[in-house]
C-alpha cells in the first residue's frame, strides 16, 4: 500500500467515525451529512497531495536556481485560459439570468433553478476557455515584436505576424463564436423551459399573466435568435477576413501556399463574403423588431424564422447560397479552364515565393551556399601525405563498438552504454575522432532479489566513468582500441582523465533517489568487493525537514520515506535525473533532438551537450516536413544545452540571436538563456551540427536547390539520398555522418557532417552536403554539386562493384555461415586531394554472442580497391598502381610480419602484367611457407587472372 492509498483510507475512516458519532448524538443520519463527510475526507487528501506536490516542484526549480521561470510557467498556464474562463461566465450566466428575468413561471424564478443555471454557465465557461484558449498562443502574442527578416510577398506581412498574432486571432475568434452559440443555446433553453408550462393555459383558471407567457416567449426567443445571428455573422465576416491570409498556407501539387488563383481571385472573393456577411449581420441587427400575440399559436422554429421581415429573410438565404457555394465553383472554372493549359507562365512567380520561402524557413538560404566540386581521376591515392585524413577515417559504427564495449567494460551486469557519440577529442597533440560513451547504471537489471527500497532508492544511485576508443584503431582480435576504459577511468591521454566519473544525471537514470543520508552509495565493482561513496554535489532538494520529508513521501506515493532511518537532517533528494526530460521540463516549448552526446571538460568534468530546436508549421509558403513526430515547416537549432552529470546544472545558450520564436521566448523567460559567448571554451569545442535538423535539411534541399521555377516545376533535377547495402538482401538509405578532413579548398581537418546526394532513382553521385561543426564556422552548410556530364560512383555502386571482387565474395560467404555473420560497416564517401576516398568496414560476430571483431578494411578510389587486414595495410596499397589495369583488386593481404617486406626491385623495362604475376608468386610462396594454403590458392587465382587480363603478344615482324 502506498503512501497516497494509506493516507486516503485514514481520512475516509475520519469521516465513518465522525458519521457514527452525529448518529450516536443525534439519533438520526442525514443522507448530505453522509456524503459531506465523504466529499471534505476525499478532496483533503487530493488537496493534501496536490500541495505536497507544488511543493516539492517547487524546491525542484529553486534548487536550480529557476523559480522565477517556474511562476512565469505558471502564469502562463493560468491567466489567459482563466480570464477567459471569467469572461465565458459573466456572458453565459448574463444571458441565463436575462432568459429567467423574461420567464414568468415558478420554475424559472426558484432559487434552486438560478443557482444550477449559474453553476451550469460557471462549468461550461471553464471547459470551454480552457480548451479554446491555447496558453503559448496567449502568451507569444502578448510579447510579440516584429522582426527583420523575411515577409510574405503577398501582404507585405512579417514572421511576427504569422507566428505570433494571426493565431491569437484566429484562436479568440474560435473561442468567440463558440461562446456565442453557447450563450443561445443557454438564452434558449431557459425561455424553453419556461415554455413548457404552456400546458397551464388550458386551466380556465390560469391567470391572465402566465396566459401571455407563450408570446413572451415567442417574442425574446425571435430578438434572440436575430442578434445571435448578427453576431455569428459578423464573427463569419472577421473569419474570411483572416482567412485570406491562410491562403499562404494552402496545398497545391507543385507547390505550398497561395497560387494564381489564390492571389487573383482567392483574396477578392474572401474580401466580398466578409463584405457580405457583415452587410448582413447590419441589416439583422437593424430589422424592426416583431411582437408576438398569444392567438397567432406559433411554434419555437417559426420564432426564430419569423424573427426577421419576408424580405430580410430572402435576401438572407439568396446571400448565404451565394456566398457558400458560388467561391468554390468559380475558383475550380477558372484553375480548370484558364490556368491549366498555362499553369507553367502563370504560377512561375507564386512557385519562387514558395521556393524562397522553404529555403528560409528551413535556414537554408542565409547560411547555406552552393560551390562545385570537380573530383579528379585517381587510381591511388597517398594517405601518409595527409595524415588528419588518415588518422580519422573511421573504421567504428557505433552498432557494433556499442555490442563490443557492452561485452568488454560493463563490469557488472546492471551497467550498460545506452547511447554511443562521436566527437573530437586532443591526443598526443593532434585532434582525433573518437568514439565516446558513457557507462550508465540500469536498476532494471539488478537481479530480483537484490530489487529492494533501499537498493533501488539510496545504494544504487548513479552510474560510473565512461569508455572511449579511436575510431581509426582496432587491437590485433579486432577489438576497439580504447583511450579510456575500465573503473575507476583509466587512461594515458590528458583529455580522458575523468574526476569526476560518477553519472547521477544521464541519459537513462530517470528514477529519484536520495543521496547524503547514513546509506553508502555503491560506487563501483572494485574486485570481489564495491567501492562506496557519498554526494558531494550542489543537486538536491533538502528533505531534512519533517515537513519535507512527508512532502516526499505524499508526493511520492511512497510511506518508505516517512518510515526508513537511513534518511537524515542532511539528506537529499535527486529529481528529474533523466537529462532530456530534466531539461524539458525547463523549458517545454523547446523541442529536443533526440541525441544528446557526453563531453569531458579540461577539469576532468562530464557533462551532457543537447541541442535544442524552436519549430513551427505557421511559416507563410514554406513547405510542411515531418521531424519526429511533429510537422513543422520552420526550424531552427537555437539553443544549446549543457547539463552537469554530478550536479544536475542545467544551462542554455544561445546559438541564433536572429531566431523571432526564441526572441518570443527569451522575452517571456529572461532569466533562463544565456549567450553564446558564456559558454565555456572546453565545452565549445566539442559543439557539433545535430543530425535532427541536418536531416531535414538535406531532405529538403534535394528538392528546393532547383531555384529556377521552370526546372522545379518540372522536377528535372531532383536528388535523393544515397543508399548503401546493409546486408547481403537490403539496402537502405544511408545515415548522416561526422568526419573529420579537410573540406575542399581548405589545409585543416575541420570535424563535419556529411551525407551525398544521388540523381533520382538513379545510383550515380550528383552531390554532397557538409555541414560544418568546428568555430569559427559552426553552422555553415556547403552543398558541393558534381558535374552532371561525368558518372561519379555512388555508395551503392560502390559497394556493388565490391561484391564482384572474387576474394571478397568469397570470404563474405565463407563468413557468413557457420555460427557467424558477417556485419558490412557504414560506407564513407570522403573527399579526400580532390577525388572521392570510399571506405567500408566488414565486420564478424559470432551468432552466440554480440561482439563484432573489426575483420577487414575496404578503401577504393577510381578503379583501385584495397581489401586488407587493417587499415596501416590498406593505406600503403592504396598508395600502390593496382597490379594491372584491369584489375581492381589488390594484392592479397599478407600476414602482419610479411605484409610490410619489400619486393624484390623490379627489372627495368617491366611490364604491369609481370609486376603482378611477381607479386602475387612473391605472397604464394610466402604463405605456402606459413601452411597457410587458402590463402597461397587464391595468390595462384590471382596469377590467373593477371594472365587472363594481359594484353595478347603483338605480331611480329616478317
Amino acid at each position: 500500500m502506498d503512501a497516497l492509498t494509506l493516507l486516503l483510507a485514514v481520512a475516509l475512516l475520519l469521516a465513518v467515525l465522525h458519521l457514527f458519532s452525529v448518529a450516536r448524538r443525534k439519533g438520526d443520519l442525514p443522507a448530505e451529512t453522509v456524503i459531506r463527510d465523504l466529499f471534505l475526507a476525499v478532496a483533503s487528501v487530493v488537496l493534501l497531495r496536490a500541495a505536497a506536490s507544488f511543493q516539492i516542484e517547487l524546491a525542484w526549480w529553486r534548487e536550480l536556481g529557476h523559480e522565477a521561470a517556474f511562476w512565469r510557467l505558471i502564469e502562463i498556464r493560468w491567466v489567459a485560459p482563466s480570464l477567459a474562463a471569467g469572461a465565458s461566465f459573466l456572458i453565459l450566466a448574463g444571458s441565463f439570468h436575462a432568459a429567467r428575468r423574461r420567464s414568468l413561471t415558478p420554475v424559472a424564478q426558484s432559487f434552486l433553478f438560478a443557482a444550477g443555471g449559474t453553476a451550469v454557465a460557471a462549468l461550461v465557461g471553464t471547459l470551454l476557455s480552457f480548451s479554446a484558449i491555447d496558453p503559448w498562443t496567449s502568451a507569444l502574442w502578448w510579447t510579440a515584436r516584429s522582426v527583420p527578416g523575411y515577409t510574405d510577398p503577398i501582404f507585405g506581412r512579417g514572421l511576427a505576424f504569422y507566428f505570433y498574432k494571426l493565431p491569437f486571432y484566429q484562436m479568440v475568434l474560435g473561442w468567440a463564436g463558440a461562446l456565442t452559440i453557447f450563450a443561445f443555446v443557454g438564452y434558449a433553453f431557459t425561455l424553453l423551459v419556461s415554455s413548457s408550462t404552456i400546458v397551464l393555459l388550458a386551466d380556465p383558471e390560469t391567470p391572465l399573466s402566465l396566459r401571455e407567457a407563450p408570446a413572451r416567449v415567442l417574442t425574446s426567443l425571435s430578438s434572440a435568435a436575430r442578434w445571435g445571428g448578427a453576431a455569428l455573422l459578423a464573427l463569419f465576416a472577421a473569419g474570411r477576413f483572416l482567412a485570406r491570409y491562410e491562403l499562404l498556407y494552402s496545398t497545391h501539387r507543385f507547390l505550398y501556399g497561395a497560387d494564381f488563383v489564390d492571389a487573383r481571385l482567392g483574396i477578392p472573393l474572401d474580401w466580398v463574403q466578409a463584405v457580405l456577411a457583415l452587410a448582413l449581420a447590419v441589416l439583422i441587427a437593424a430589422a424592426p423588431r416583431r411582437r408576438f400575440l398569444v392567438s397567432e399559436g406559433l411554434g419555437l422554429a417559426d420564432a426564430a424564422l419569423g424573427a426577421l421581415p419576408g424580405w430580410l429573410s430572402l435576401v438572407l438565404g439568396v446571400g448565404a447560397l451565394a456566398a457558400l457555394l458560388a467561391p468554390p465553383l468559380l475558383l475550380a472554372a477558372v484553375r480548370s479552364l484558364y490556368v491549366q493549359p498555362n499553369e507553367l507562365t502563370l504560377e512561375r512567380p507564386y512557385i519562387k515565393h514558395h521556393i524562397d520561402a522553404t529555403l528560409q524557413a528551413y535556414d537554408l538560404a542565409a547560411d547555406a551556399h552552393e560551390e562545385p566540386y570537380v573530383p579528379r581521376d585517381a587510381e591511388t591515392l597517398d594517405l601518409s601525405k595527409d595524415p588528419g585524413v588518415a588518422e580519422n577515417l573511421r573504421l567504428w559504427d557505433w552498432s557494433p563498438f556499442s555490442d563490443n564495449i557492452t561485452q568488454r567494460q560493463t563490469l557488472r551486469q546492471y551497467y550498460a552504454f545506452p547511447n554511443v557519440d562521436t566527437d573530437r577529442y586532443l591526443v598526443d597533440g593532434r585532434m582525433r575522432q573518437v568514439l565516446i560513451s558513457g557507462r550508465g547504471l540500469e536498476t532494471g537489471l539488478l537481479p530480483q532479489n537484490a530489487q529492494t527500497w533501499v537498493n533501488l532508492n539510496l545504494q544504487y544511485t548513479h552510474g560510473y566513468g565512461a569508455v572511449a576508443a579511436l575510431v581509426n584503431s582496432a587491437t590485433a582480435e579486432g577489438a576497439p582500441e580504447m583511450l579510456l576504459k575500465d573503473a575507476p577511468p583509466q587512461s594515458d591521454v590528458p583529455a580522458f582523465q575523468i574526476k569526476r566519473p560518477e553519472i547521477y544525471f544521464g541519459a537513462e537514470t530517470d528514477a529519484p533517489v536520495f543521496v547524503d543520508g547514513d546509506q553508502k552509495e555503491f560506487d563501483y565493482p572494485k574486485g570481489d568487493d564495491n567501492a562506496y561513496t557519498t554526494y558531494d554535489g550542489t543537486a538536491g532538494i533538502p528533505i531534512g525537514r519533517p515537513w519535507m520529508r512527508f512532502a516526499a513521501a505524499i508526493a511520492r506515493g511512497d510511506w518508505n520515506i516517512l518510515l526508513t532511518s537511513y534518511l537524515t537532517k542532511d539528506s537529499k533528494l535527486l529529481l528529474h535525473r533523466q537529462i532530456q526530460e530534466r531539461v524539458q521540463r525547463l523549458a517545454p516549448f523547446l523541442t529536443l533532438d533526440s541525441d544528446p552526446y557526453l563531453v569531458i571538460d579540461d577539469s576532468g568534468r562530464m557533462f551532457w551537450m543537447l541541442d535544442a530546436y524552436t519549430s513551427t508549421d505557421l511559416h507563410p509558403y514554406s513547405q510542411p516536413l515531418q521531424v519526429g513526430d511533429q510537422s513543422v515547416n520552420y526550424i531552427r537549432n537555437s539553443v544549446k544545452v549543457t547539463v552537469d552529470a554530478y550536479n544536475g546544472t542545467v544551462r542554455f545558450y544561445v546559438f541564433d540571436e536572429k531566431d523571432p520564436l526564441l526572441a518570443a521566448y527569451r522575452r517571456l523567460f529572461p532569466d533562463l538563456f544565456e549567450p553564446r559567448s558564456a559558454m565555456p571554451p572546453d565545452l565549445e569545442r566539442h559543439i557539433r551540427y545535430p543530425e535532427g535538423i541536418f536531416d531535414a535539411q538535406a531532405e529538403i534541399y534535394r528538392t528546393y536547390h532547383m531555384r529556377d521555377p521552370q526546372v522545379f516545376y518540372n522536377k528535372e533535377d531532383q536528388w535523393d539520398i544515397a543508399k548503401q547495402i546493409v546486408t547481403q538482401e537490403s539496402t537502405q538509405f544511408m545515415r548522416p555522418y561526422y568526419a573529420m578532413l579537410p573540406l575542399p579548398g581548405d589545409q585543416k581537418a575541420e570535424f563535419a557532417l556529411m551525407l551525398p546526394f544521388t540523381s533520382h532513382n538513379r545510383d550515380n553521385m550528383i552531390a554532397w552536403i557538409a555541414a560544418r561543426c568546428d568555430p569559427p564556422h559552426y553552422g555553415e552548410i556547403v552543398f558541393y554539386r558534381l558535374p552532371k556530364e561525368e558518372l561519379i560512383y555512388g555508395p551503392l555502386q560502390v559497394q556493388s562493384r565490391i561484391d564482384q571482387v572474387p576474394q571478397i565474395s568469397q570470404d563474405l560467404s565463407l563468413w557468413n555461415q557457420q555460427g557467424s555473420r558477417v556485419l558490412r560497416g557504414h560506407i564513407l564517401v570522403l573527399p579526400v586531394d580532390g577525388t572521392f576516398l570510399y571506405v567500408e568496414p566488414i565486420y564478424i560476430q559470432s551468432t552466440q554472442a554480440r561482439m563484432p571483431e573489426l575483420k577487414k578494411v575496404i578503401l577504393v578510389v577510381g578503379n583501385h580497391i584495397v581489401y586488407a587486414d587493417d587499415l596501416p595495410t590498406a593505406i600503403r596499397e592504396l598508395a600502390r598502381p593496382p597490379a594491372s589495369p584491369s584489375e581492381t583488386l589488390a594484392a592479397a593481404p599478407l600476414p602482419a610480419e610479411s605484409a610490410t617486406a619489400p619486393l624484390p626491385p623490379a627489372p627495368k623495362g617491366e611490364t604491369a602484367v609481370l609486376r603482378a604475376l611477381r607479386a602475387h608468386f612473391a605472397a604464394y610462396r610466402r604463405y605456402t611457407a606459413a601452411g597457410e594454403l587458402e590463402q597461397a590458392g587464391r595468390e595462384l587465382d590471382a596469377m590467373q587472372a593477371a594472365l587472363e587480363a594481359a594484353p595478347p603478344p603483338a605480331p611480329r615482324r616478317k
